[in-house]
């Protein structure tokens, strides 16, 4: 365990190097009121505009999608946000005007100094 007074300097340090605003959306479905499918909508969550920083992940296997009757590639990227960010898988982020999606969120490690997630932007 390290003393409260130097964790909060290592999370000064991270939120100084984090150059990108993310914006947090959390998705609601509305119904069409007769059991089919409604509209999603996507808002942000409270305190969620948060600063961040993404960097693209390199390397030989991405995912690819299916879509329509082509394929195509998703890069992915990681996210590094404040410790108390409210980020979550099925969370939508907005950064930069570009939509991302969590793919998978790191909840384990040794000292909460950042928020780490996996995101694939949205095409």
């Amino acid at each position: 365990m390290i003393p409260d007074a130097l964790l909060t300097s290592f999370r000064a340090q991270v939120a100084a190097r984090l150059p990108d605003t993310c914006v947090i959306q959390a998705r609601s479905d509305t119904g069409d009121g007769a059991g089919g499918p409604g509209t999603v909508a996507y808002t942000a969550v409270t305190g969620g505009t948060v600063a961040c920083r993404i960097d693209p992940i390199k390397s030989n296997s991405q995912d690819v999608l299916q879509v329509g009757r082509g394929e195509h590639l998703r890069v992915q990227y990681q996210l590094t946000a404040p410790h108390d960010a409210p980020v979550e898988i099925d969370r939508r982020l907005v950064i930069n005007g570009e939509n991302y999606e969590v793919v998978s969120l790191s909840a384990e490690h040794s000292w909460r100094v950042s928020t780490r997630a996996i995101i694939g932007r949205i095409d």
